[in-house]
């Protein structure tokens, strides 16, 4: 087993450090009123299926990496060698992020999706083999504007790579709705994929020349 596999094993015992990365993710858990530190257990059956859309080694960009842990995870629930890349808005998350990952800290930056034109600005690849990129529960695609940043990501992806939208509302009509709308804005769905523990939460998977 990889060394950094046996890392990631030893950090996932770690209960109280794992909830304060997966809190510095974004996500909480209100349990009874109270707010607790999120279980591994649990994000790990929210996020694992992102790990199967991955199907090949290459560069990774995650739009709204915040802390950086969910590419630590990914690293470890595939068997495809990634290199991780991040970027946010968030000044504090990037700094986490680069504290995650010392040895490609340059890798990860400040800036917005909407900037993913200046990507070589930023020090960034200008194409990628895989982006993924959880899309806001409230962002709606029957936008002009927001079917821009979907085009926008497709031309980042490098010939053969893939662009993962993480549709994550607790309602699968509304996500649903979404993909619909991509579809009816001109975009090929290459493949919807279902977690099979929470069948509200998607994925769509884009390839090039999709739009």
């Amino acid at each position: 087993m990889p060394r950094s596999r046996l890392r990631f094993d030893e950090l996932i015992k770690d209960r109280e450090r794992i909830g304060m990365l997966i809190e510095g993710s974004c996500v909480s858990n209100i349990r009874n009123g109270y707010k607790v530190l999120p279980e591994y257990q649990e994000w790990k059956k929210h996020r694992e299926f992102i790990a199967t859309a991955i199907h090949k080694s290459g560069t990774i960009l995650d739009i709204g990496c915040a802390n950086g842990f969910l590419l630590l995870c990914l690293q470890n629930w595939t068997d495809k060698k990634l290199v991780p890349y991040g970027i946010d808005t968030n000044y504090s998350a990037v700094s986490d992020a680069r504290r995650l990952f010392p040895r490609q800290r340059r890798n990860f930056v400040n800036m917005s999706m909407a900037e993913l034109a200046k990507s070589r600005e930023y020090g960034l690849p200008s194409k990628l083999d895989i982006i993924y990129w959880a899309v806001g529960d409230n962002l709606q695609f029957s936008i002009k504007e927001n079917r821009k940043l979907v085009s926008e990501c497709l031309k980042r992806v490098k010939n053969g790579g893939r662009l993962i939208l993480g549709f994550y509302d607790p309602s699968r009509r509304k996500n649903l709705r979404r993909i619909s709308q991509l579809r009816g804005g001109g975009f090929k769905i290459q493949k919807v994929i279902k977690n099979r523990y929470h069948h509200g939460l998607l994925l769509a998977i884009l390839e090039p020349g999709a739009a």
